[in-house]
């Protein structure tokens, strides 16, 4: 009876009280897999309960471990943990089980989400609905792996044809949304992501939508937002290849500039850096939108203010500088260059989990700007770089480059999972 009770308290949203419940169930009956398997998915649905979720459920799985629900609830709770690699391995264990399991395929499906492999996720989630045609979360799973392959129209069929068999799915509403976003039409972007929220206040996937199209006011977030859609088209390989070959373009036109004015290298540099690590750049841009708007500025936190006033400001700021070194003061294209490259390891610094990652990347960040500084005022005073600023010009390119390279480890990004 507790047990049943919980189960309706959590699709209540009530889940302190279903936990509560089921832990007082465990205490009388410690072996009951069945209980410590709801508990693991009311604790998946809860902020910062994923470790616990995942021991939830690996419990369930050693007191019976011939149930391929089991594995295919560990691979979700994986996947939120961004262990996709071992998410994936879950679900194939499910599948093995019971190769008919609409569950475990998509399951699947979300794990390679994770790993980014969406050709993959969309074949896994096919063969879901090929099992169960109406699995809701197949469904949306793969209106979404459509959507991030460019397949914007057959994402949107998808979406239209849930919509139809049911207008009040928050999760249909919010995948409609970014199928508009993607396709441009941000005013229809914003109906779909409300409605979402109006129907599950909580969905954080809508939120971050609706945030999107804040952002999207800015002429250069929309810039970086075509480039970010056109790169996620291809595998990691493939986006490796590209940015490669926009290094190998960069650094030959590079070389032509410097001949004419050293400005106008230093501005391929700003492009470059741009167009190359954007991704660290977006969050803080979108935030500084947002502290221009009245509305958007209440949804932002106090570090989320921050990035988008150092890292947005900054980045802003720094092309200015760069930009009125040709009719003002010639060293400001040191500032304006150093600012950007600052923006950098800020985009890493301000909104992140991890607090080793804090002092590692605060650190390049303040390097940077000590260096900036140095070499704006050799300029200013000396009219030259010379050894000392040329000293610090490379420190500071180092840094940022470091940051890139850094910015790949995982426990320098995320700290550890909850």
């Amino acid at each position: 009876m507790s047990i049943s009770h919980a189960t309706r308290l959590r699709e209540l949203n009530r889940h302190e009280e279903a936990v509560a419940m089921l832990l007082q169930h465990l205490a009388g009956e410690p072996d009951n897999p069945v209980a410590h398997m709801e508990l693991a998915l009311t604790r998946y649905l809860m902020e910062g309960q994923g470790k616990e979720a995942l021991e939830s459920i690996e419990t369930a799985i050693s007191l019976n471990p011939e149930v391929p629900e089991y594995f295919a609830i560990q691979s979700l709770i994986l996947t939120r943990l961004d262990k996709d690699k071992l998410a994936l391995a879950a679900a194939e264990k499910s599948i093995a089980m019971d190769s008919g399991f609409a569950f475990g395929w998509a399951a699947k499906g979300a794990a390679y989400g994770g790993l980014r492999k969406w050709p993959e996720g969309e074949e896994a989630c096919r063969e879901a609905l090929r099992l169960e045609p109406d699995y809701e979360f197949a469904l949306n799973q793969l209106a979404i792996f459509l959507r991030m392959q460019g397949k914007v129209a057959n994402s949107a069929e998808e979406v239209s044809a849930r919509l139809e068999r049911d207008a009040e799915d928050p999760l249909a509403h919010a995948n409609a949304g970014w199928a508009c976003f993607q396709s441009g039409d941000r005013q229809q972007a914003e109906v779909h992501f409300q409605e979402a929220l109006r129907l599950d206040p909580s969905l954080e996937y809508a939120r971050r939508g609706l945030r999107e199209t804040y952002k999207a006011r800015s002429f250069i977030y929309r810039a970086y937002l075509k480039w970010a859609f056109f790169l996620q088209k291809y595998s990691d390989k493939q986006q490796f290849i590209i940015i490669i070959g926009i290094f190998v373009a960069f650094r030959i036109s590079r070389g032509l500039l410097e001949k004419v004015d050293v400005r106008l290298a230093i501005i391929l540099v700003v492009l470059y850096l741009f167009f190359a690590f954007g991704s660290y750049l977006a969050n803080g841009i979108g935030s500084f939108v947002f502290l221009k708007d009245k509305a958007a500025r209440l949804t932002l936190t106090k570090r989320e203010k921050l990035e988008g006033i150092f890292v947005g400001g900054g980045f802003f700021l720094g092309l200015a500088c760069v930009l009125l070194s040709f009719v003002l003061f010639q060293p400001l294209v040191f500032l304006g260059g150093g600012l950007i490259l600052g923006a950098i390891p800020g985009g890493m610094f301000w909104n992140n989990r991890s607090k080793p990652g804090q002092i590692v990347f605060g650190l390049l960040m303040g390097v940077i700007y000590f260096c900036t500084m140095g070499l704006f005022a050799v300029v200013s005073i000396t009219g030259k770089i010379g050894d000392l600023g040329g000293t610090c010009l490379s420190v500071a390119l180092l840094s940022a480059f470091a940051a890139t390279w850094l910015g790949m480890i995982t426990a320098l990004r995320k700290g550890k999972a909850k």
